[in-house]
């Protein structure tokens, strides 16, 4: 299942990049992968690691996943999907993307769930760590949120929910010292 689910990423992906940068998008999504191996060794949570943002960012559907994987792995990834509403400016719907998806995880307590959406957030961090090392406050420029008080905002709220099932992983500790690395200051 994690060969195939890595296979399909490296197809649907193929040739996309980071947001403001020229790194293979893959890159991200083996990221997110090796985190989330270093906390489970759950073939579906590790499955739909590398899957988490192919409904979202391909023309890949839930059904097709549901059709390829399976319901558990389907489920995770819609978890894992916001609606981006294609019709609105991105920029004017990041903070209501945002709440549902706190929601979503406030309200859906499961800690395969949080392994997911934590390896994404540590990879995203990770990433950011350095390149504002690099780059200074030019970072924010390339996000839809170019605030980063909101960016805090919603990173600080993501480690609180972590934190219930997460806390005491090496995992969630290296996200909380980039989030007060990159904002809390």
């Amino acid at each position: 299942m994690i060969e195939k689910a890595r296979a399909l990423i490296y197809k649907r992906h193929s040739g996309q990049t980071r947001k403001g940068k020229k790194d293979p998008f893959t890159n991200h999504l083996e990221d997110v992968f090796e985190i989330a191996r270093s906390l489970t060794e759950d073939e579906v949570v590790l499955a739909s690691a590398y899957l988490h943002d192919i409904v979202e960012d391909t023309d890949t559907t839930i059904e097709e996943i549901r059709e390829m994987f399976g319901k558990e792995v389907a489920d995770f990834v819609a978890s894992e999907t916001e609606d981006k509403r294609a019709e609105l400016d991105p920029e004017k719907t990041w903070k209501i993307r945002k709440e549902e998806q706190l929601y979503h995880l406030k309200n859906n307590r499961n800690k395969d769930l949080y392994i997911i959406a934590l390896s994404d957030k540590l990879a995203n961090t990770n990433e950011m760590v350095k390149d504002y090392r690099e780059m200074g406050d030019k970072l924010w420029e390339r996000f839809n949120q170019k605030d980063p008080k909101e960016i805090a905002w919603y990173y600080n709220s993501m480690a609180d929910i972590f934190r219930l099932e997460l806390g005491d992983t090496k995992a969630f500790k290296e996200l909380k010292n980039n989030i007060d690395f990159l904002f809390n200051k």
